[in-house]
């Protein structure tokens, strides 16, 4: 049942409109007050009502000024079953009111299934956009119902219809974290290459939700690891990020670059690098073992052994010296790792550097 406040809403919306037949000449005092009840009747579910002024000639395609139909109404709150009495009398279903939404595509922002089912059997389009571009599916991905996105699909709905922001209904559902509404669209072939106007791609939601049977599935259709964001990080890096194990290791097996660089903002750090400076030693062996070089700069000309002097993280210093990470590389300051863990103040990891004959 719609919430109070939209009830409400309503309301005040049927006062102000004055109602108008969507289709016919204008009509007495008498036909528009029949025409206002249909339109309330629909809306509250009365169906002995609505079919009482449908047997009297109400039009069932009466709309008032904002376009709202008593089939509209009924699709709003979910009421199918006078739905169904609407599309028996007549009623359209390609009808839009204000901002091109149309039956179905509110039915599928409720998440009313029985009514999307009934409109679709009635012949509603699946593939209808509202003026922001979105779809009954993409509006059903919104609100996270997997049993309207099922019927959508199963309708034949387009899976790779855009919004203004370049997202798409497995985007959508990513986003808000409907996981179960995301992965039907996998499964149907939803695009998971696909990126919004800011760079992102499903994988990256899995990832930064750790949603880990998400991350698998989307790699096993195709998704690109090293994609980059609009800030220019890869996803790759993003998994590193997490200091999950298994979420490395399945992306390194999936074509993940090791040595995959963050451009723009982030000093071109690599996988190796954050798992260096976040002391993530499970990783820094995965990662060597998979081909990250050791001796790769950052935009400030300092390697993973900087990184990891920084932040005091000695096991992974020692991981990285075995590796042949050079001991006295200096940055583009001059600087060696050792000279950067005394002043960030690193006692144990300068004192490991320097056991190792580390310079300043």
């Amino acid at each position: 049942m719609p919430n109070r406040f939209f009830c409400l809403a309503l309301g005040l919306l049927l006062a102000v409109f004055l109602v108008r037949p969507a289709m016919a000449a204008p009509c007495s005092p008498t036909e528009e007050k029949k025409a206002a009840t249909l339109l309330m009747a629909a809306w509250g579910g009365k169906l002995a009502k609505v079919d009482e002024l449908l047997a009297a000639g109400v039009d069932p395609n009466v709309a008032d000024k904002a376009g709202f139909t008593p089939l509209v109404r009924a699709a709003i709150a979910g009421h199918a079953g006078v739905a169904e009495r609407l599309l028996v009398a007549g009623a359209e279903t390609e009808l839009s009111c204000r901002g091109g939404v149309t039956a179905l595509l509110w039915a599928a922002m409720g998440g009313h299934e029985a009514s999307v089912a009934l409109l679709l059997g009635a012949g509603a389009n699946p593939e209808a956009r509202n003026r922001n571009g979105y779809s009954a599916l993409m509006l059903s991905a919104r609100v996270g119902r997997q049993d309207v996105v099922r019927r959508l699909i199963g309708a034949g709905a387009g899976l790779e219809h855009e919004t203004s922001e370049k997202k798409t209904a497995l985007l959508i559902a990513m986003e808000r974290e409907h996981w179960e509404s995301a992965a039907l669209l996998i499964r149907a072939g939803a695009n998971v290459h696909q990126q919004d106007v800011n760079g992102r791609v499903p994988l990256l939601h899995a990832v930064l939700s750790d949603r880990r049977d998400l991350v698998l599935a989307l790699l096993r259709r195709g998704a690109n690891p090293n994609v980059r964001d609009r800030d220019g990080r890869p996803v790759f890096i993003w998994a590193v990020l997490t200091g999950d194990v298994a979420l490395v290791q399945a992306m390194l097996e999936t074509g993940a670059d090791a040595n995959v660089r963050a451009t723009n903002y982030d000093m071109g750090v690599t996988p190796l690098i954050m798992a260096a400076w976040m002391g993530f030693e499970e990783g820094v062996r995965i990662l060597l073992a998979r081909g990250a070089q050791p001796d790769v700069e950052d935009a400030n000309g300092e390697t993973a052994l900087f990184w990891a002097a920084a932040a005091g993280k000695t096991a992974v210093l020692r991981r990285l010296l075995l590796a042949g990470a050079k001991l006295d590389h200096r940055n583009h300051a001059g600087k060696t790792a050792r000279t950067i863990a005394e002043a960030e103040g690193q006692r144990g990891a300068a004192r490991v550097l320097k056991q190792l004959g580390g310079r300043n």
